[in-house]
């Protein structure tokens, strides 16, 4: 909200060159973000953890984990969540 007040009236011009970096940016930084609690909770490498959180976000739907039957709810319900909110 600060940077709302602040920015009020300012002219905001982004040339796709930016656009691209913006988006990439945002996707990799919600790849890092999704991918802390199936780290966390699942006891997963990083990189595990960071594709299973990008195949989430995009609408690839690709896993690297096994035994999703025997997961605690909580992860299958963040799983769920991302397919979901990148499906509509």
């Amino acid at each position: 909200l600060l940077l709302l007040a602040i920015g009020r009236g300012a002219q905001l011009t982004i040339q796709p060159r930016q656009a691209f970096l913006i988006t990439t940016l945002v996707w990799i930084a919600a790849s890092f973000a999704g991918a802390v609690p199936i780290a966390l909770h699942e006891h997963v490498s990083w990189t595990d953890a960071v594709f299973e959180s990008m195949s989430g976000i995009t609408p690839t739907g690709s896993t690297v984990l096994t035994g999703l039957d025997g997961m605690s709810p909580a992860i299958l319900l963040w799983r769920s969540l991302c397919l979901l909110y990148t499906s509509d």
